[in-house]
């Protein structure tokens, strides 16, 4: 703890609270309870106010009841923090960032493993704006039976796994209805964000960056990963550079759309269970599959870009139902899959639903169905009918060169002009998303493009990046 290591800084922070006391209210009441303040310099025997801080966020967790807000000013705080209470319908207990700065729980020499716990059974727990790093086991966990919590504009770094959703300890734990928004989770040295055992549900994950987790030849450091659940929004995240899969979620109900996975050591994306569906999502550079659909579910994928995957050229761009042979349903429009080390693989008990797409992976064997008693199918197969008179899928499919503006760098935007995408004007309305990656809505002529990106001809103008994130 923090609370007897100040001597002279704890005279000096005492004068920038009393300066800052010009600017920033008194403790006053909230909507639902009361503000609180903690800073640097503070001492828990006073009273929480602006003027006269405590010390530690542990402390103020101590004190906080429902309703209760503890604003933390910038600094570090050399503590792990738990929760002692839980907040209610309409009266959230609050940890947030004060405004314009930029707290930091540090791990560095403290016994406790894990820097913040959400207690077993605490619900509606909103966390915003604080850095949590060093710490040797989680850096944010929840316990289990934790409802209704919400993890706002968190960096988590350096730490063991970056955000741990139940735990073991707890059997029969469960998380339910967690919002995680606006963060920055990574170089943690085993996953990024785990679920495990589970379940979780109802989750929302949104504008979120998982990168660089796992130390080298950890490949269950997944950036995302969910053991059990349903109910799994994941929305214009970011899975890169970790040493296991991009986003690993075994859960029925699973969204996940306008996410990237780059560069991640397994597979970009594999998804397990019914109701899944994938839209507007890149997945690509990933050292083994792009995507990989699990035996026994039902998918639904449309608008996907899977490009530049299975560098050892030993695996595959799509893997469907490669496990096992389970009944899996797959419904597939509008998707690019091209400039990959292996070719696209249907399972034996796969039921295809499948059209406008475009393949352009190995000239001699661009789709493996073992579900036809062809079973293998080259681009000029494709492109003379054979895969949509053999399996009536296809039937308006192309193997060509989707034509990216810039595939080299990764710009999997489309083409126009002299040399025009074949991808542009050329999917299925029916099946065709409202919005693309970038947010262009669709369709940008009378017909919905092939691919993440919707064209549009300002885009040449703007040349906007790949990810602006």
């Amino acid at each position: 703890m923090m609370k007897n290591r100040w001597g002279v800084r704890w005279i000096l922070g005492s004068v920038l609270m009393a300066c800052l006391a010009l600017a920033a209210p008194a403790a006053i009441m909230a909507e639902n309870g009361t503000t609180y303040y903690v800073a640097p310099g503070g001492n828990d025997a006073w009273p929480g106010t602006v003027t006269k801080p405590w010390a530690s966020i542990d402390h103020a967790a101590t004190m906080m009841q429902p309703g209760d807000t503890a604003l933390i000013r910038a600094g570090e705080y050399n503590e792990w923090v738990e929760t002692r209470q839980t907040g209610s319908v309409g009266a959230p207990i609050t940890f947030r960032a004060y405004p314009g700065e930029n707290p930091v729980l540090d791990g560095s020499g403290v016994g406790g493993s894990t820097g913040f716990n959400i207690a077993g059974g605490h619900s509606y727990i909103h966390i915003e704006g604080l850095t949590i790093r060093d710490f040797t086991g989680y850096g944010l966990a929840l316990w289990g039976n934790n409802q209704h919590i919400e993890i706002v504009g968190v960096e988590i770094a350096d730490n063991g796994t970056g955000i741990q959703l139940t735990e073991f300890g707890i059997p029969g734990g469960v998380v339910e209805h967690l919002l995680i928004d606006d963060s920055d989770i990574h170089d943690n040295r085993l996953a990024g964000i785990n679920c495990a055992p589970g379940p979780c549900r109802h989750v929302q994950i949104t504008g979120t960056t998982s990168s660089n987790n796992g130390e080298s030849g950890v490949s269950s450091a997944d950036g995302f990963a969910v053991e059990t659940g349903e109910d799994i929004s994941v929305e214009r995240c970011t899975a890169s550079g970790n040493t296991g899969d991009g986003f690993d979620i075994k859960a029925s109900q699973t969204d996940l759309s306008r996410s990237l996975a780059w560069g991640n050591d397994r597979d970009g994306v594999k998804l397990w269970g019914a109701g899944v569906s994938l839209t507007n999502n890149i997945s690509r550079d990933n050292l083994q599959a792009g995507v990989v659909l699990i035996s026994g579910g039902a998918y639904t994928m449309t608008h996907n870009t899977v490009a530049h995957n299975d560098a050892d050229v030993s695996g595959y761009a799509l893997c469907v139902a490669c496990d096992a042979p389970a009944a899996t349903d797959v419904r597939m429009y509008n998707n690019v899959f091209a400039f990959n080390g292996g070719p696209i693989y249907f399972g034996e008990s796969v039921s295809l639903s499948a059209d406008h797409n475009i393949y352009y992976n190995q000239i001699d064997l661009e789709i493996r169905a073992e579900f036809t008693v062809r079973r293998d199918f080259s681009r000029q197969d494709i492109n003379y009918g054979l895969w949509c008179i053999e399996t009536g899928n296809g039937c308006h499919s192309g193997a060509v060169d989707p034509m990216f503006v810039d595939g080299a760098n990764r710009n999997y935007r489309l083409q126009s002009g002299v040399l025009s995408s074949p991808a542009i004007d050329s999917g299925s309305n029916t099946w065709g998303a409202d919005v693309d990656f970038d947010g262009v809505s669709r369709p940008q002529g009378d017909i919905v493009d092939i691919g993440a990106f919707e064209y549009w001809q300002a885009q040449h103008i703007v040349l906007l990046p790949l990810i602006a994130r």
